[in-house]
């Protein structure tokens, strides 16, 4: 029954031209042969759900637009100027009793509100706020015949660019000792990402600087996704003109982005989509999401079901073998039980649901099927590193990345095998660093920094071997270390590196650079130094380093000329076709060794370097 309010009443034509929507669209695309057709079959959900009042008191349909290819918009001008096809609106007027009001309050809220969905070939945006992207996406999955979502990887590598701001969800079972979900923003978070740790988050939503391919492009700038959604959002419009012809140009990119090869994926350090069921198996924990992901057009029906979960104790029950997970709901003094299935869905998959004991005096619990389905209540995690909800299946990417920041360079004509000139003495061997016929690797560092003010520090209670200021004030601490072998076929060695990142990670809170030049200062005056190759006293190292302001960048450095770069490559190559040998499997340990030192340093410093053998 329509329970529209004045239902006789005249439904006006949408004024388009007094329209001026944010830019928030999900974006579909059409897999029908009949594309009109298709777009028209989501013309009727939106008037369907137009009708459909939810939780409010009444609701009435305000104005239509259906507009075709050649069709003039009043004050807007012919779609196919804009390259768009098709355009439908509606708006409506709801009204709703106040969250803080009861059903007795004459307190009433007056809503208006809007859909619209463009179409420009074969691809569809939907904007506004009547429907929301939960409910979109639980239409597309049941019509999996006229739309799809874009692929996820598709989305984030076609509108790439530096990250400034990250939203992720844990795909790890719930721990007190990790985040269920995080946030964070920086200037280029790609840079700032932990390895060891974003493996077990998926990203939700993605803020990013985009730069167009060309310059007359009309997006650019600060743009966020939600991938998984299929949803993009930049910025307020104007007028509707500015709508359609950035949203026509979002869909252009898309449609060509959809025809060449897919992009890269720009989160390759997290968690991953899982395409083979067959390797989910062992439920061992579930997770309920936040209240307030609840989508706001979630019926009555489901919003029962979550409260009714929120409020019981959950408890899965799962095999070795089986990706089946049953779920055990206990709450009013009684216990219901429930399977849930992960099964594929088209080009998806879904839980399917199956009540082993159905009390009927829960009737909340018919909705469930429904509801977890829209991968906004559950996440049941699986011992074999995957986790889904209802929508996403995800695995823990456990795959360690690469060390970015080696430096290859060569040391030739010097002994790599020495860390240091021979000496009797602490004060002999600071005399003796870069003297004629000094081919130790302390000599490489003297000629390697012989510009700028550089302090030898070696020595028992050492912050570092060397330090270095430059000219612009930048303060690196060196630490070397000698090679274990010099023969060109050396195999990579963790163990070579290993006090290296221990005396790196131990010192870094030192280089502050008040505390610095106090441990510094209670040193022995007789200390190597040199500025711009030439040797003076260490008091004017000291000196600088007091003069010193804090804004100039701190670094690290590790010399380990054991680590070859023709074993490092044939390490990656390994690792990129998937060999176990010897290289690939002590470069995977290296890189994470080297990647947790590099957390370390970042807390306290710029970065992190390794310098190893051309």
């Amino acid at each position: 029954m329509n329970t529209n309010e004045a239902s006789d009443d005249e439904v006006h034509s949408l004024p388009l031209v007094e329209m001026k929507p944010y830019l928030t669209i999900t974006i579909l695309e059409c897999v029908a042969d009949d594309v009109g057709g298709a777009f028209q079959e989501l013309a009727k959900f939106l008037r369907a759900a137009a009708d459909d009042r939810g939780r409010a008191l009444r609701c009435r349909t305000l104005g239509l637009a259906d507009i075709g290819l050649a069709d003039r918009v009043a004050g807007v001008g012919v779609l196919e100027e804009f390259g768009i096809h098709a355009v439908h609106g509606i708006t409506r007027k709801i009204d709703r009793l106040p969250s803080w009001a009861t059903k007795e309050s004459e307190l009433v809220d007056t809503i208006h509100q809007f859909s619209l969905i463009v179409r420009r070939s074969r691809l569809v945006a939907v904007c506004g706020d009547m429907v929301s992207d939960v409910r979109i996406g639980s239409w597309v999955d049941a019509h999996p015949e006229l739309f799809r979502l874009i692929p996820a990887d598709v989305l984030a590598g076609t509108f790439d660019g530096d990250q400034r701001s990250l939203w992720t969800r844990g795909v790890h079972p719930p721990s007190v000792h990790k985040q269920d979900s995080k946030s964070m923003s920086g200037p280029r978070l790609q840079e700032a990402l932990n390895p060891l740790e974003e493996g077990g988050y998926a990203v939700t939503a993605v803020a990013v600087d985009y730069v167009p391919s060309v310059p007359e492009a009309l997006i650019r700038d600060r743009i966020t996704l939600a991938p998984a959604r299929s949803r993009l959002s930049w910025r307020p419009m104007p007028d509707f003109p500015t709508f359609l012809a950035a949203a026509g140009e979002v869909l252009a990119t898309l449609d060509k982005a959809l025809a060449d090869a897919p992009p890269p994926s720009p989160f390759g350090l997290f968690a991953e989509p899982e395409s083979d069921l067959s390797k989910v198996r062992f439920p061992v924990d579930i997770s309920l999401f936040p209240e307030e992901q609840l989508p706001e057009d979630a019926t009555e029906g489901e919003i029962r079901c979550a409260e009714l979960l929120r409020s019981a104790a959950l408890e899965i029950d799962g095999a070795p073998g089986s990706a089946t997970a049953r779920l055990n709901v206990t709450a009013r003094a009684g216990t219901a039980s429930v399977e849930l299935t992960p099964v594929v869905k088209d080009d998806g998959f879904q839980f399917s649901v199956a009540h082993v004991q159905p009390p009927p005096r829960w009737p909340e619990l018919a909705k469930l099927a429904e509801l977890v389905n829209t991968g906004n209540l559950i996440t049941v995690y699986f011992g074999s590193g995957h986790s889904f909800d209802g929508r996403k299946l995800m695995r823990r990417n456990q795959v360690g990345a690469p060390f970015p920041n080696f430096e290859f360079t060569d040391f030739s004509g010097f002994a790599i095998r020495r860390e240091k000139p021979m000496a009797k003495s602490t004060r002999q061997l600071h005399d003796r660093i870069g003297t004629g016929g000094d081919d130790s690797l302390f000599s490489w560092v003297c000629l390697r920094y012989s510009r700028g003010l550089l302090l030898c520090d070696d020595g028992p209670g050492e912050v570092a071997d060397f330090l270095h200021l430059s000219d612009s004030g930048q303060l690196t601490a060196i630490h070397v270390k000698a090679a274990q072998s010099a023969s060109a076929n050396r195999r990579i060695s963790v163990g070579c590196f290993q006090e290296l990142v221990s005396q790196a990670t131990k010192n870094v809170r030192k280089l502050e650079r008040n505390e610095l030049a106090e441990l510094l200062g209670t040193r022995s005056p007789g200390a190597a130094a040199w500025r711009d190759g030439r040797r003076v006293t260490s008091a004017e190292f000291i000196r600088a380093l007091r003069q010193r302001v804090d804004f100039p960048s701190t670094r690290v450095v590790l010399v380990q000329p054991h680590l070859h770069e023709a074993a490092h490559r044939r390490g990656r190559q390994d690792m990129a076709a998937g060999k176990w040998t010897a290289n690939s499997c002590s470069l995977r340990l290296l890189d994470d060794l080297l990647h947790s030192t590099r957390r370390a340093v970042v807390g306290q410093c710029e970065d992190l370097t390794v310098i190893a053998s051309r």
